[in-house]
């Protein structure tokens, strides 16, 4: 009876632990994307005042 209870127990916890860990990897891939986003943005945006420093209308 104790033995088929920690069992249980265990198996609930090990149930939440793998729904904690799929909400922080999903949160981990939106920080991930915004991480990108802006690096995309300011290496796009540092292109083009380049560009414009050099006398060059390229728009990427």
């Amino acid at each position: 009876m104790q033995h088929r209870y920690n069992f249980k127990r265990s198996k609930s916890t090990s149930k939440r632990k793998k729904g904690y860990h799929l909400k922080s990897s999903s949160e981990e891939c939106l920080q991930l994307k915004n991480v990108l986003f802006f690096s995309f943005f300011s290496h796009n945006l540092h292109l083009l005042l380049c560009g414009q420093l050099q006398g060059k209308k390229r728009m990427f």
